[in-house]
């Protein structure tokens, strides 16, 4: 009995080992995962040179062959002038979370040859201009996540082969005209999650190459006439959609759009002017969107809709109304969106809908309202044999769930009554007859 004891207790030990090794793995797993090395194991990282957050201040000299400089969590308050030109191969420097409050005129001087600044996470204010003075091959600018306030006009004038401009995350409420002026080459502006009150149509007139423009989270309660006239190639205003043609206005304050404000911006086929305040869309203003697919006006003030705000929509598939005051719909709304076949109505202040309010949408096939989302080709009872299929299946997953945990349970449980019941049964019958016949040497106890 006590060698079965034994084998039983290492068995037990063994398993609980094994899922011990098992959850380590994972562990390990997942903060490698989590972990995101400036310089990764299959990369070359001779040209690479990173410094951490012992380091207070920048040094004079980098090491030998290093064109790409890393400055990560750095307790480095200032980026004084002229710092950096004993260093004229650098073609990537940047400050990430470093302790930074101030950049000085001619801080990247002597580096004709950079390609990538990035200044982010810090406690800068403000940019004097000529901080970026004769950087004339910069492709790339990023300087989000700090605290800048404003700019201004002359801060990029010498970055004529600029692509990408990064810039959200800011306190930016004011920019003033002819900033981005001199960026003929610029493709990407980001301007998002700022506290801009107001823009102007010059302000972005000269950008004619831009394809990506992120205005989003900012304070914007109007957008001027023409603002995006200029900008024939424009393609994506949101994050998350780089490889759309997506234009997204959402969490502004937006109260209404001018007449004309879409211009030659042909190209796009998803819009979104979410969370908002708008009451009320002028007729023909998306006209010029021949090919827009996509239309999300939720979250808005909306207590009535009308053909006018459909004009020029015939590709629409998806129109999203949710969560405006809408109290009734009628057939004629709607008879000018002749591709859509999804519809979001949850939300609103709607008690009842005309029984032929669809019938002039013939490629319908979606109706989202309240909780439910309903195939309007479908009748009530299949409707409601598909919702109760749903709670049947629902319903065994969770009494497979629950015989699992009381199948585990049960096991756990004889598991260690036998365990106990062996112990106990070594303790008081092993034990004593092995030392009343002295036979300790012979049987292990």
């Amino acid at each position: 009995m006590s060698q079965e004891h034994t084998r039983k207790t290492t068995v037990c030990l063994h398993i609980h080992l094994k899922i011990a090794l098992v959850l380590i793995f994972i562990l390990v797993h997942l903060h490698w995962s989590c972990t995101v090395d400036i310089c990764q194991p299959s990369d070359d990282c001779k040209n690479q040179d990173v410094y951490d957050r012992s380091v207070t201040a920048i040094p004079k000299k980098f090491k030998d062959g290093a064109n790409e400089i890393f400055f990560v969590n750095s307790q480095i308050p200032v980026i004084p002038k002229g710092v950096l030109s004993k260093n004229p191969q650098i073609k990537k420097i940047e400050f990430l979370s470093t302790s930074t409050h101030s950049v000085e005129a001619g801080a990247f001087e002597g580096l004709p040859d950079i390609t990538t600044i990035e200044i982010s996470g810090t406690n800068v204010t403000s940019l004097p201009v000529g901080v970026f003075k004769d950087l004339h091959n910069l492709q790339k600018l990023v300087l989000k996540s700090n605290k800048i306030h404003n700019l201004e006009n002359g801060l990029f004038d010498d970055l004529k082969k600029l692509q990408e401009l990064h810039l959200h995350m800011n306190e930016i409420s004011s920019i003033e005209e002819g900033t981005f002026d001199n960026l003929e080459k610029l493709s990407l502006l980001h301007l998002g999650k700022n506290n801009l009150i107001s823009v102007s149509t010059s302000l972005f007139s000269k950008l004619k190459g831009l394809t990506i423009f992120r205005l989003y989270g900012n304070q914007l309660t109007a957008l001027p006439d023409g603002i995006f006239d200029h900008l024939p190639d424009l393609r994506d205003l949101f994050v998350g959609f780089s490889s759309l043609t997506t234009l997204t206005l959402h969490n502004n304050q937006l109260i209404s759009l001018p007449d004309i404000l879409f211009g030659e911006t042909p190209k796009i086929t998803q819009l979104s002017l979410s969370h908002n305040n708008l009451t009320h869309i002028p007729t023909g203003v998306f006209g010029p969107l021949k090919k827009l697919r996509k239309l999300d006006l939720s979250s808005n003030q909306f207590s009535s809709i009308s053909a006018e705000f459909f004009d020029g929509l015939e590709k629409l598939t998806d129109l999203n109304l949710q969560d405006n005051n809408i109290e009734s719909i009628k057939q004629e709304d709607f008879e000018k969106l002749q591709s859509l076949s999804s519809l979001k109505l949850g939300k609103n202040k709607l008690q009842s809908l005309p029984g032929d309010v669809f019938d002039a949408l013939p490629k319908l096939r979606m109706i989202f309202q309240t909780a439910y989302i309903i195939d309007s080709e479908s009748t009530v009872c299949v409707f409601l044999i598909k919702r109760l299929l749903c709670y049947i299946i629902t319903l065994y997953i969770y009494i497979a769930y629950i015989y699992i945990y009381i199948y585990i349970g049960i096991t756990i449980l004889k598991l260690n009554m036998f365990i106990i019941l062996s112990d106990h049964m070594h303790n008081n019958w092993i034990k004593p007859f092995c030392i009343f016949r002295n036979l300790s040497d012979s049987i292990k106890c």
